[in-house]
Parts: C-alpha cells; structure tokens; sequence
C-alpha cells in the first residue's frame, strides 16, 4: 500500500490549481522521495505543462516571440494536441499575427495551416476579402510570387532599425504590396511605411499612411484595425491635433472591445496594456468596455451601473473603478500566458486604484497566484495566511485552497488535504479557480489512499471545468484520473479516459 501512495503521489502532481507550472524535470522530484520510481515518470503529452513551456522562476516574456509560437505549436501538433496547439494560438494573436506578417510558412504545413486558420478565425471579420489561411496556401505553391516583396521587407526592416530612413523609403514597399493584390500585403507595407514616416519626424505623412492602413484593415481585421488606430492616434497627436488624436484612440477601444465579445474572443493583454498607457487623461474608458471587461473576469467587489440605463454619451464609471476592471483582466490574461511577472504588476496596479477593500483583497489573492508561479512561495504564503485568517473576508476560503494546493505540491498532502477541504467542500461559497481548488482535492485524496472521494472530487471538477469551458483545466482533470487508474486497481478504465482526452485534442483539426 506504502508503495502505491508514493507512486501516485509522484503521478498526480500533474493537478490543476497551483501545480500547472511545473516542468517535466521537476515536478516528481518536488513532491515525493518515491519521484525516482518509475511508476512515478510523467507521461508524455501532460497538457498543460507543455501549453506553457515555461518552469517557474523564469524570466518572464511580455509577449511570446513569433518562432516560440510556432515551436509550440509544432511541438503539440506532433503529439496530435490539435485543440491545444489551437488555444496556444489563441492566447497569442499578437505573436501569431507577426510571425504571418513576417513569414507565413513553416517546415511542416500543417503547423502553417493551424495558425493561420485559427487567427483567421479569431481576429479576421467574417467576410474578409483575403484570409492568411488563403494567403499562407499561395506562398507555399508560388512562392516566387512573393520573394520580391519578402526580401525588399528584410531591406526596409534593416535600414529602419539602422536609422537609415530614405534608404527604406526607397524599397517601394507599398508599390510592390499593390501589384501583388493582397489585402493583407497591402496593410503590412502601410503599417511599415507609415511607423517610418513617424520614425523619421514627419507625422503629418505618417497619419496620411496609417489612415490608408486602417481603411483596409476595416475591410479584413478588426484585430489588426485596433493596433492601426492606435499608430493613428499616436501620428495624429504628433500633429498637433488633440482632438482628432482622442477620438482615434477611443475608436480603437471601441474596436477591441468588439473583440472581446466575438465567438472566439482575441484576450490579448499586449493590446490592453497599450490601450491603457495611451489613453488620454482627458478621456474615460466607455462604460460599455469596462462592462465587457468585467464579465471576462468578474472581480468581485466591483458594482458597475447597468448600461442599458445609461445615455450613450455618459460616462458614469469612476475612473478607478475602471482602472481596477481593466488591469484586472490584462493581470488575468498575463497569468494564463504564464507571463507571471507582468501578471503580478497588472494585479497590483489594479489593487492600487481599486475602490473596495473586497477588490482589493481579491486583487491579492490574485498576486499571491502570480508569486506561486514566479517561485517565490514565501511572499505569496504571507498573503494568503493573511487573507485567510480575515473569516469576514469572502477571499478566506479561496486563500485556504491556494494554501493547500502550494502544501501539496511541497509533498504535505495531510497539510495539503485539511486546508483543500476547509475551502473547496463548502458547497455554498463560488469563485472563479473554485474548479481547481475541487481538481487539487480529488489529488489530495486519491494521494491519500481515498479514491472513492478522489474519484468524485475529480468528477465534480471535470463537471465545473466542461461547464466554464476550461479546456485546461478539463485535460488535468482527466489526465490525473488516467494516471490513478493506471497505477491501481482500475487499468481497464484507463483507456476509455484516455481515449476521451484523445477526442478532445482532435476536435480542432
């Protein structure tokens, strides 16, 4: 018996909550002296380790580099992880963006093919008079079409990052996109054209070209109509023109803010923060947005007027109460990226403007998920004992799970499983990792020797996860049920599951 709960201690580390940053190398060794064991190996193709890529303590990336992107997504569409290769897309419009700009081909086609369909699918306009799935084709069959262009680009690019402006004047960028007749080519060679007239002091060109820009990006990419805006607005304030400068910034929060309530929303916290750094102080954030915001990730504590009463023109929501809602989100996306760093300063910058001592202790518990991932327990400890000792504080609960799920990883599963049941067996009390909280439990469980209540602990959670469309959190849930009944008495279940987590990985081919 002694030998099956090692093994299965060291098998379940994969548990959703706290644990979904650990590295292949690491995560045996961290929870049990039984990590050698073979039994205890992790399997190939745990999901959310190999999504994120990253061991904690890590330098934090802002934005994940274009060939990152598509050595993940290789990496995962080699082990037939279609749906997850497709949400690492999804995560990352704006590297997946800049890597088809730049490039659009790949060794493998398939890798290619994926991306392009997945950004077309999230940040093109329905009718798009070309997609970059069309595009990406083309380069592949007649790529000396485009070889002209691909290399007065590499010479524009070189001479701008050498300050040698008139020499990348002089590649014809946007002559050679028109003869090409692409939609897509003919934004690009206008967004470089245009940061080049800027870049060289002459604003007044630079607003004429990126007018250009976005006029042919409203036809094709709202996403990519967003960042134009704000080059807009940016060249128009060069100008002088305040004014004209203020309602293009406000015409490009009114178009990502469209994205976020799209069948498949373009969560990108890069664009957000660019979008919060440039606002003029004399504009507020519509109220409208900040609602979409908020129901992206509800904050508790934040009361917002209902915007189906209010004029049009009003601004009523207090500027910190929509500083708070926004940093919150870009804080929520940076964490799902496992951009850790940038995470914990968004959540603080909220906390810092929040309007409630109840968002504010949220915004904390929040942090203290950002420290857990930067491997700084101690600090990320000393806020969570603090929330949880508050029994007034509606953070209580939560902050005792975050405690259980970090005991647990650190191999104090008795520790691990009294504070997880302290939190996650009160039925009546809902927050938005409630799901993991109850995933961290059926592993404490199942750790513990109990697997009528791990079993269903795990159950409840895959029931949570598939209800909020936490794909993630779904495929950890399931993968620790494989694990468990691979390393018990209940092998012949384990490739039904198995099987499942198979089903599910297909579904984005």
């Amino acid at each position: 018996m002694r030998h099956l709960e090692i093994t299965l201690a060291a098998a379940l580390i994969v548990c959703a909550g706290c644990f979904t940053s650990s590295t292949p190398q690491d995560w045996a060794s961290k929870l049990t002296p039984g990590g050698k064991d073979e039994d205890a190996k992790k399997p190939k193709g745990t999901p959310k380790l190999d999504v994120v890529g990253q061991s904690l303590g890590n330098s934090q990336e802002i934005s994940l580099s274009p060939d990152n992107l598509l050595t993940r997504v290789a990496a995962l569409i080699a082990e037939q992880r279609f749906t997850s290769a497709a949400r690492v897309v999804q995560r990352h419009p704006d590297a997946a963006l800049e890597w088809l700009r730049t490039n659009g081909t790949a060794p493998d086609p398939e890798v290619a093919k994926l991306v392009a369909r997945v950004h077309d699918r999230q940040c093109l306009a329905p009718d798009a008079l070309q997609t970059w799935d069309a595009l990406t084709a083309e380069r592949v069959s007649d790529p000396a079409k485009f070889q002209e262009y691909r290399e007065a680009r590499k010479r524009f690019q070189s001479a701008l990052s050498q300050g040698q402006i008139d020499h990348a004047f002089k590649q014809n960028l946007v002559e050679l996109a028109a003869g090409l007749k692409s939609p897509l080519i003919e934004i690009d060679a206008l967004q470089l054209e245009g940061t080049a007239y800027v870049l060289s002091e002459r604003p007044v060109d630079g607003a004429a070209t990126f007018e250009r820009a976005v006029a042919a990006a409203s036809r094709v990419s709202p996403y990519q109509t967003t960042y134009l805006l704000l080059l807009l607005s940016d060249a128009q304030r060069r100008t002088g023109d305040g004014k004209l400068a203020n309602e293009t910034w406000s015409r490009a929060v009114a178009t990502a803010g469209r994205l976020l309530i799209a069948e498949h929303p373009a969560l990108d916290p890069v664009l957000w923060e660019r979008l919060g750094y440039l606002r003029p102080i004399e504009v507020q954030w519509p109220l409208d947005v900040v609602h979409q915001l908020h129901r992206a990730d509800t904050l508790p504590g934040i009361d917002l007027p209902d915007v189906s009463t209010v004029v049009a023109s009003d601004r009523p929501v207090h500027p910190a109460v929509a500083e708070t809602v926004i940093w919150n989100a870009i804080g929520h996306w940076y964490l799902d990226r496992n951009h850790s760093q940038a995470a914990l300063v968004s959540f603080k910058r909220a906390e810092s403007a929040a309007p409630t001592n109840k968002a504010q202790q949220w915004l904390r518990l929040r942090q203290a998920r950002a420290l857990i991932q930067l491997d700084q327990n101690g600090p990320a400890t000393a806020i969570l004992v603090s929330l949880a000792g508050d029994k007034s504080s509606s953070a209580s609960l939560p902050a005792f799970a975050v405690l259980g799920s970090l005991r647990l990883k650190s191999g104090q599963v008795q520790q691990g499983l009294g504070l997880l049941r302290k939190s996650a067996e009160r039925e009546t009390l809902e927050w938005p990792e409630r799901g993991e909280a109850e995933a961290d439990l059926g592993a404490a469980f199942l750790m513990s020797g109990d697997k009528v209540e791990g079993l269903r602990h795990l159950h409840q959670a895959q029931q949570q996860f598939t209800a909020m469309g936490d794909f993630e959190g779904l495929i950890l849930a399931l993968e620790n049920e494989a694990l468990f009944l691979e390393n018990s008495d209940g092998k012949s279940q384990a490739p039904g599951i198995r099987a499942r987590i198979s089903e599910l990985e297909r579904t984005a081919r």
